[in-house]
């Protein structure tokens, strides 16, 4: 289980250094493919992760273990009950095996994915890059904008570029721009409505 950004141990031989926590880069990498197929939500009790605390959840429970099948996202409180949860590890180890078979390597899915699977992939990832270019543009010129009025202009983008993209994958690529390691925020307005807003510090 991943609390801490990055560590590393020393070995018998002291020559070889073993990486025991997720780095920044490669939560970066991971993140967009988590939230397109599992959702911004927690593995197991599936709350929304926006605004709350969450973790890089190691399912097999081993910190050195950190191949992109091994991570999955999960809420602080879920995370700190697993160690003593038989459902939640095999829930787990359930979820490992799946992510085994879209042969995903070090975070690079689209990098190694089947013929059939890449394309997807690369549409996905396309998606993606589009939603945070269209964010750092808007909010750049208006400082804010409606999280609704985002999600359907996304959409629209997407269809209009790539010909693909429906808004419940638009959301789940908003959800990760927005969450505590992408650089917008979702504040409420004087209107009481939620906005996106530039992240403090980026």
């Amino acid at each position: 289980m991943d609390n801490a950004d990055s560590a590393s141990v020393s070995c018998p031989n002291p020559r070889v250094i073993m990486n025991i926590q997720l780095s920044d880069k490669l939560k970066r990498d991971y993140l967009p493919d988590i939230v397109f197929n599992d959702g911004f939500v927690c593995l197991y009790c599936e709350i929304s992760l926006v605004g709350i605390k969450y973790v890089y959840e190691h399912l097999d429970d081993d910190p050195t273990n950190n191949i992109r099948e091994n991570i999955a996202l999960s809420c602080q409180s879920c995370n700190n009950k697993k160690p003593s949860s038989t459902t939640m590890k095999q829930i787990a180890l359930t979820k490992k095996a799946e992510n085994e078979k879209r042969n995903y390597t070090r975070g690079r899915a689209r990098e190694v994915a089947s013929p059939s699977l890449k394309p997807e992939l690369d549409i996905n990832q396309t998606n993606f890059d589009i939603a945070s270019q269209y964010l750092s543009e808007v909010v750049a010129t208006d400082g804010c904008i409606e999280f609704k009025t985002a999600l359907d202009s996304i959409t629209m983008r997407c269809k209009t570029q790539t010909g693909t993209g429906s808004q419940t994958a638009v959301r789940r690529y908003l959800d990760a721009l927005v969450s505590s390691e992408g650089k917008f925020m979702v504040v409420q307005n004087s209107e009481k409505r939620r906005v996106i807003v530039l992240r403090e510090g980026n």
